[in-house]
């Protein structure tokens, strides 16, 4: 069991993968529905690549120390499973339910499924999760969060799409980061999320047949290609090797929580790319957001 403490080069690492997660949306959201396939199975494969040239290049030099093994097939199977599973989801939700109630299921499986799976199932930072002040500054996060999202115009429906899509979100997202910053404590990082990735791709074409069929991964424009380039190699390579470097340095509840800042990243990239105005609540949630998170920082 590890605890978690405040570390600046931790935190940092954390609001790196937060940025560079808030640019998916921004960098999906100009490919139209027909190429949903590509835009699930294109990233799995851009981002998988450099973890495994990183893996291959560092394997068997001395300075890999206890941070030299990977995992099992079956770890890696699992994993890409639950990562597939995840993109799957969330790209259904998003088409079926709306980018709102998406966002807002994902933000909690960020934010309380992270810590909570990780506490129950390892007693992963045990003194931030039995803490009240980390909670209470996780739920000012959250509502800073939602409100970032609510307020850019979007709707919450209910109905039976939204329990159908959007409940298992949150499960997917702390099961997923749970299971890798467990296989990511004595290893290295690119040979755990690699192969897992690479795993999540291979999984990922088998949902082809819902999303399209696998003619859009030959019919993209050749922007397409670059742009989804650019969602594996930032969301899929950069901020999860980011993420869990700052878990291995504390405890994986401290960047779960930074999460929070995630729809904040997004609206300001929105606001500053697309030119699209920023309403009151928006401009309310910027504070609530990271001064929720500060809070359970260092709580």
């Amino acid at each position: 069991m590890r605890t978690a403490r405040t570390d600046p080069t931790a935190i940092a690492l954390a609001f790196v993968a937060s940025f560079l997660w808030a640019a998916y949306y921004p960098l999906i959201v100009i490919l139209p529905a027909s190429f949903d396939g590509a835009v699930l199975v294109y990233p799995f494969l851009f981002g998988a690549i450099p973890f495994l040239a990183m893996a291959w290049r560092h394997h068997g030099s001395p300075q890999e120390g206890s941070h030299a093994g990977g995992a099992s097939w079956r770890a890696y199977l699992i994993g890409g499973l639950f990562m597939a599973l995840l993109q799957v989801d969330v790209i259904l939700s998003t088409r079926a339910v709306g980018a709102v109630p998406t966002a807002i299921f994902t933000l909690l499986g960020d934010v309380i499924a992270i810590p909570a799976f990780s506490f129950l199932l390892w007693r992963e930072g045990a003194d931030r999760v039995l803490s009240g002040r980390f909670w209470v500054g996780a739920a000012v996060a959250i509502v800073g969060a939602m409100l970032a999202i609510i307020g850019g115009g979007g709707s919450l429906s209910l109905g039976w799409r939204l329990v159908l899509l959007e409940v298992p979100i949150p499960l997917l997202v702390g099961a997923y980061f749970a299971f890798i910053a467990e296989a990511t404590r004595n290893a290295r990082i690119d040979r755990v999320v690699g192969p897992v990735t690479m795993s999540g791709f291979l999984l990922s074409l088998v949902a082809l047949a819902f999303l399209g069929g696998p003619v859009q991964l030959v019919a993209l424009p050749s922007w397409g290609y670059v742009d989804l380039f650019a969602v594996g190699a930032t969301t899929f390579f950069i901020a999860p090797w980011a993420f869990f470097r700052a878990g291995q340095r504390v405890s994986i509840v401290i960047p779960s929580v930074i999460n929070a800042t995630i729809p904040i990243f997004t609206m300001l990239l929105v606001v500053g790319f697309l030119g699209t105005p920023i309403t009151f609540l928006e401009v309310l949630s910027i504070p609530l957001a990271f001064g929720g998170a500060y809070v359970a920082i260092v709580a």
